[in-house]
């Protein structure tokens, strides 16, 4: 008797659970967690379609502050709170990019296209940026590359290759070092970031070093909000 009724308990149980894994409204509650984080960091959410399940969640036409991406993928499992596991990814006309977090640690990679960020590009910035960032607790490191790089001088516009760099995280503060290129034409490059956690879009940016171009020697320096850096070679 004890047993049957243990029998009848598990499949009522299992049963339950199955139904709310099938049934379980992940797309509202994925939306109105994402409405709240956004209200919390004071900046605009949209999402033009959420499409959820137990796994994972595709998010389309969406938009963070001036920010716009065509699609959001998440991965997850009905464990991910005990395992603390969730990998993204992003593709959007300015970036693409994949992300994972996993008992604590998060990596990210990420391409972003100067050229297609307006304000970026009237600076006279070009070209194309990777990063590699891996993080806990917000300290890491992580590494900068760009296969071609625009910058504008006096001289006209100067295009380095193989940019390569090093990068320290430290809560706010992204140190940037040993930032060099190989070619003819030659930067070196070192300074920070400073995160504006509230508008990433006004993060400040404060890098300084030398370039050599066609035997000539000059200092760079590039200042300001990252979304709108002010560039001098004298």
């Amino acid at each position: 008797m004890i047993k049957k009724i243990l029998i009848n308990a598990a499949i009522f149980l299992g049963c339950t659970i199955v139904f709310l894994i099938v049934f379980f409204p992940y797309a509202k509650v994925l939306e109105y967690y994402a409405n709240i984080a956004a209200a919390k960091a004071h900046i605009s959410l949209s999402i033009g379609s959420t499409e959820a399940g137990a796994f994972g969640a595709d998010l389309s036409d969406i938009k963070i502050g001036d920010f716009a991406a065509d699609s959001l993928e998440l991965r997850y499992s009905p464990f991910s709170v005990l395992t603390r596991s969730i990998s993204a990814k992003l593709d959007s006309e300015i970036a693409t990019g994949e992300a994972s977090h996993k008992g604590g640690e998060v990596s990210i990679k990420t391409m972003l296209e100067l050229d297609k960020i307006p304000q970026i590009a009237e600076s006279g910035l070009g070209g194309e940026v990777i990063l590699n960032l891996a993080m806990k607790d917000w300290k890491g490191t992580g590494t900068i590359a760009a296969p071609r790089l625009t910058i504008p001088s006096d001289f006209g516009p100067v295009t380095f290759n193989n940019i390569t760099g090093n990068l320290a995280i430290e809560k706010q503060m992204i140190t940037v070092s040993s930032l060099t290129s190989e070619g003819t034409a030659k930067i070196n490059l070192n300074g920070n970031i400073r995160i504006n956690q509230v508008n990433a879009n006004r993060s400040v940016i404060a890098l300084a070093g030398t370039v050599s171009v066609a035997g000539m020697n000059k200092r760079i320096t590039i200042t300001g909000q990252v979304m709108n850096p002010k560039i001098t070679v004298n």
